[in-house]
């Protein structure tokens, strides 16, 4: 079977669906995640979240763009305290 190639565009970590969706993209033999990018206005936590969770997982190996940082609108850092000493560098 041949994998379909996906793009991730996620605003990970306010709401709990963008990380069931990479949950579901990660453990979908049909689909083969090519890279994921984080949005939304603290794109560098919503990196250090996908980061994490890719790599806990043991699918460290797909590449994470980061987008544009902007001030959060709202409180949305709900997975914060999980990546609060979670530094990108350690991504491989």
């Amino acid at each position: 079977m041949q994998r379909i190639p996906v793009i991730l565009d996620t605003d990970i970590g306010g709401d709990i669906d963008d990380t069931w969706a990479l949950a579901l993209l990660l453990r979908s033999p049909e689909l083969e995640i090519k890279l994921v990018v984080t949005d939304t206005a603290d794109t560098v936590y919503r990196a250090k979240v996908t980061a994490k969770l890719l790599q806990v997982s043991g699918y460290a190996g797909i590449p994470l763009g980061i987008g544009m940082r902007f001030p959060s609108d709202g409180p949305r850092e709900r997975q914060l305290p999980w990546v609060r000493d979670y530094h990108l560098a350690h991504y491989p």
